[in-house]
């Protein structure tokens, strides 16, 4: 079932990508350019080799050097010969792999089973000499000579040795009767041993401890030494194992391969370093082999590095791209990516990377603190998850962290302190409901910013007073991060128009001209409208969804009623306009209320999200009781889809919940005497309506989060109907337990 899931996620992605290329050329034509700038910033950013090209072929062995050899950069290159020989001691060492066989073993317990019940039953009837071969020939042909059969049959102590070979039989097959292919044990001291068909535990046997069917009379003999058993025995057990006995441990060749294969990929290279400044030849002096070792490795990487750099460069940053885009998808960040947000994510990444680049060549930065130091990284995360969402600017941080990694030539320290204050600003700011939780982040990124280059100052161990300092610059860094992002958002805010918490919160206001309109005009839908965002917020907030945005787009969601506020069920106090107007016509003006909520909405400048979700909260849903009205009038020649709201099913998880919250409160109201029970089978019923209805196939809603937000509701809903509520004992309600245990 995982794997089925996998698969259907990774064609998800697949076919997005394959609709993102072909629908949607601006986004495609963006990544494209800004794919070449990226590449252009970090070649520029990293310095071209120094090193000359050299002719190998000018070095021979036993001859003077044709001239000066000085390294003018750090060169870490592999010895292969040194490496080969590594390896294929490292393969020798892998002791061999043998795979027990149990049927084998039940196989061997069974005939003796079978000949120790017949034996003694033949020897207690008095059947001896050659009768006693032949009924013996007769249960287990072929297992017995004459000889063997008068051996044990001339034994007073028969039962006894029975016994004990039955203990012995069970002692050897248990640990393996070992068949070798080149019939020698090999040299290693303990091989491996997978018993049955368990191929994830496996035992070790230690050389000495090896059983082979050749070993039988050498075992019995050491042991009848050692004292274990009398020596008249010996030679009936010695009968009776190799009689019985079968091998039932075989060498594993596939097992034996697959373990030398991973200890040959596990050895690390045997490496070595050439050293800036360091003369690896003078003029005249004689070549040796180790010098010229050296010489190849200063022609090969002053042939090579040029190309590799570069083709190293491309495929690092199509792996970037490759990784944002998986990250970026809808399926894991839960949002689609605007184009305006792209372009303003990869310009603040440009921004970021050009600096870094200007730092890296122009620069003369001390070797004890990293580039990242100087770089606000911290804010690009923060700005990224208050305009989307801290899924993004968690992952865009990943992605600026291992971009960095590129410009510095793999300096760590330059990418940890990046990474760790990027994912820290994204945290500190996810939970941003609050007045002030901009200054509050400020603070926790100054603190984290000091803490993680204290650490890294440890880690590189300096001293006491660099340890200050760079906990100091740690603290100036996250600080400046915290109030750079406090100036650029309001900017940012208001070119997007996004929904981010601080303009949410402002259009929270309910003291503002619209709402005290609507209070006016229409105050039961300004009562169903905060009834809705207490159901909405709440429910958001227990499945982790955007509890300020769906609390917005509920105060929001009904605005198109203002204006025709008689028409609405809640404002209605002494009569009904629609009794006055056919099925047609009321459902035309009840369907209006979406259009005019969605244009004030426009005319407003709310953020995209609101109106998406004054659009989408009726979804595409039918107004039934028009409906059936006109059903009945015109004797069901109706169409559905003229009584049914021309909107799309909510997209997004906020949209969904006001769905619910909205329909949820609206119908609650009809409930008589309601209590735990009632609500809670009301409530699921709504619910699977809409999902049944196709209206919840948009909004990646889970029925988990279903029935946490069914418990949600409930709980407010049971608060707001009564200010103390019995509940029913389930234990009483048979019927309600049969429902459960169906």
């Amino acid at each position: 079932m995982k794997q089925n899931n996998g698969n259907k996620r990774l064609k998800a992605l697949l076919h997005s990508l394959i609709s993102f290329v072909t629908r949607d050329i601006v986004k495609t034509l963006t990544i494209v350019i800004a794919f070449m700038l990226f590449f252009i910033i970090f070649f520029f950013s990293r310095e071209s080799s120094g090193v000359r090209r050299i002719k190998i072929e000018d070095y021979i062995v036993g001859q003077p050097s044709p001239r000066e050899l000085v390294v003018d950069r750090d060169i870490a290159y592999t010895d292969e010969e040194a490496t080969r020989l590594k390896m294929e001691a490292e393969i020798l060492l892998v002791p061999p792999v043998f795979s027990m066989e149990r049927e084998i073993s039940e196989l061997v317990f069974t005939q003796f089973d079978t000949f120790k019940l017949n034996f003694s039953v033949l020897i207690r009837q008095g059947i001896n000499g050659e009768n006693l071969f032949l009924k013996l020939q007769t249960i287990l042909p072929g297992f017995f000579s004459r000889q063997d059969v008068l051996t044990l049959q001339e034994q007073p102590d028969i039962q006894d040795i029975l016994i004990l070979s039955e203990a012995l039989m069970v002692e050897y097959m248990d640990n393996g009767v070992f068949s070798f292919p080149s019939g020698e044990v090999p040299y290693h001291a303990v091989v491996k041993v997978f018993q049955g068909s368990d191929t994830t535990n496996s035992i070790t046997v230690k050389k000495e401890d090896i059983f082979t069917l050749e070993s039988i009379e050498t075992e019995i003999q050491r042991r009848t030494d050692s004292g274990e058993f009398p020596p008249e025995w010996q030679q009936s057990l010695i009968v009776i194992l190799s009689v019985f006995l079968r091998e039932n441990t075989y060498y594993n060749s596939d097992f034996t391969d697959a373990d030398r294969k991973i200890a040959e990929n596990s050895v690390d290279p045997v490496s070595g370093l050439l050293v800036e400044g360091e003369r690896v030849l003078q003029k005249g002096v004689i070549v040796t082999p180790e010098d010229l070792v050296k010489i190849k490795v200063l022609g090969n990487h002053a042939l090579t590095l040029s190309n590799y750099s570069i083709f190293g460069s491309i495929f690092y940053l199509v792996i970037l791209f490759v990784l944002a885009w998986i990250f970026m998808s809808p399926l894991i960040i839960r949002v689609s990516i605007k184009r305006s947000q792209m372009i303003i994510m990869i310009s603040g990444l440009l921004v970021y990377f050009i600096l870094a680049m200007l730092i890296i060549r122009l620069g003369n930065f001390s070797d004890f603190y990293p580039i990242s130091v100087l770089l606000p990284s911290a804010m690009i995360s923060v700005m990224l998850t208050i305009l989307i969402n801290s899924r993004v600017g968690i992952f865009i941080t990943i992605i600026y962290s291992l971009g960095l990694l590129l410009q510095t030539r793999m300096e760590p320290y330059a990418f940890l302190f990046a990474l760790f204050t990027g994912i820290i600003g994204s945290v500190a700011v996810s939970s941003s409901e609050k007045k002030g939780y901009l200054i509050r982040a400020t603070g926790i990124l100054a603190l984290s910013g000091g803490i993680v280059l204290f650490i890294i100052g440890l880690l590189k161990g300096l001293t006491f007073s660099r340890l200050v300092s760079m906990l100091g610059l740690g603290a100036l860094n996250g600080m400046a991060s915290g109030i750079l992002a406090i100036g650029i958002l309001p900017f940012i805010e208001h070119l997007l128009n996004a929904a981010t918490p601080s303009r949410l919160m402002e259009l929270s206001d309910l003291n503002t001209p619209l709402f005290k309109r609507m209070l006016v005009l229409a105050p039961g839908t300004y009562g169903h409208s905060i009834s809705v965002a207490n159901l909405a917020e709440s429910a958001s907030r227990e499945i982790g969804a955007n509890a300020l945005l769906a609390r917005v787009g509920a105060y929001y969601h009904d605005i198109g009623k203002i204006d025709q506020a008689e028409y609405f069920a809640e404002n209605q106090t002494v009569g009904n306009k629609h009794d006055e107007l056919k099925p047609t016509l009321s459902t035309t003006v009840i369907k209006t209320h979406v259009k005019i909520g969605v244009e004030k909405g426009k005319e407003l400048t709310l953020p995209k999200e609101v109106i998406d979700i004054i659009d989408q909260h009726h979804g595409s849903g039918l107004i039934s009781y028009f409906y059936i009205q006109a059903m009945k009038e015109q004797n069901g020649k109706v169409k559905p889809e003229d009584f049914s709201y021309h909107g799309i099913p909510p997209q997004s998880r906020e949209a969904a919940i006001v769905m619910l919250a909205d329909s949820v409160e609206a119908a609650s109201r009809t409930l008589v005497k309601p209590n735990v029970a009632k609500l809670e089978k009301f409530i699921w019923e709504i619910i699977m309506d809409k999902v049944e209805k196709q209206q919840m196939r948009g909004c990646e809603l889970t029925f988990r989060d279903l029935e946490t937000i069914k418990k949600t509701f409930v709980q407010i809903l049971a608060g707001h109907f009564h200010t103390r509520i019995e509940y029913p004992d389930m234990k009483n309600q048979p019927e309600l337990n049969g429902k459960n245990k169906k």
